[in-house]
């Protein structure tokens, strides 16, 4: 596609680790996929899965500085959950981009919570006990990293918010079936796509062999980047697939070694 690749390292981790189990083994080590409540995971992601972004962000802050001042790109996308002081000062125009729920950028008193799982039609008793818990348990996470970007010279962050939006442009990909712009407009500079894939290139796919000549729709399950860590949801899962009577191609995840398809 003409893009120059740049490859980074973190410089308190050794190169030969896959990114993939690192944040697996991240998920996992702060409890973000477990059997708990939906309130008790929220809690677990913006407690110990947010502190362990906000310190990778510390520690590559000066790595994106020299990676930027090195390419002088021409315009900066941004898909992270947290506000990196290296590309807000570069003086580089940057697009928000956001790859997961767009209630975690986007919400607001009219919607559901992010990770709440709870109904968009309500109670809203229920949205303001559960937000007020979640956000009460970040507070120290926030309120240090509020403190850390406004070191840095940014302006103070929205309270409980752990990124700006962007004043140039800030998209996301999100289904119009699942959205919720029934409910709520999008805010000035946001635009939503049904997805971010690349069409340009018109790659053949070819159906796998085993596949080719058994009956019933062919479909693709994944669950996203990490939602495959989940190593007893993915058992069970696959094992509910292989009893229909269609044709699965599955993508196992990062942890895709430790568990075999039926």
């Amino acid at each position: 596609y003409g893009v120059e690749e740049v490859l980074i390292t973190h410089p308190d981790r050794p190169p030969h680790v896959d990114p993939a189990q690192h944040w697996a083994d991240a998920l996992i080590k702060s409890k973000c996929i477990t059997n708990l409540s939906a309130l008790q995971t929220a809690i677990n992601i913006r407690t110990m899965f947010m502190q362990h972004l906000v310190d990778e962000v510390k520690v590559l802050d000066s790595v994106f500085e020299k990676v930027i001042a090195s390419t002088k790109p021409d315009v900066i996308v941004l898909d992270q959950m947290k506000a990196i002081p290296a590309v807000l000062l570069s003086g580089i125009p940057w697009v928000a981009t956001c790859s997961f729920n767009p209630l975690i950028f986007l919400g607001d008193e009219v919607t559901p919570p992010p990770n709440s799982g709870l109904p968009a039609s309500g109670p809203v008793s229920e949205w303001k006990a559960f937000t007020e818990t979640t956000n009460s348990a970040q507070y120290p996470v926030w309120k240090a990293f509020d403190e850390w970007v406004q070191s840095k010279g940014l302006p103070p962050l929205a309270k409980d918010r752990f990124i700006y939006d962007s004043p140039y442009l800030n998209i996301y990909g999100y289904p119009l079936e699942l959205d919720y712009l029934d409910i709520r407009p999008l805010p000035p500079k946001w635009y939503r796509f049904d997805n971010l894939k690349r069409t340009e290139q018109q790659q053949k796919f070819e159906i796998p062999v085993p596949l080719r000549g058994r009956p019933g729709k062919l479909v693709y399950f994944s669950m996203g980047s990490m939602g495959g860590t989940d190593l007893n949801l993915m058992k069970r899962l696959v094992t509910i697939l292989s009893k229909s009577k269609h044709r699965f191609i599955v993508s196992k995840g990062p942890l895709h070694e430790e568990y075999d398809l039926p």
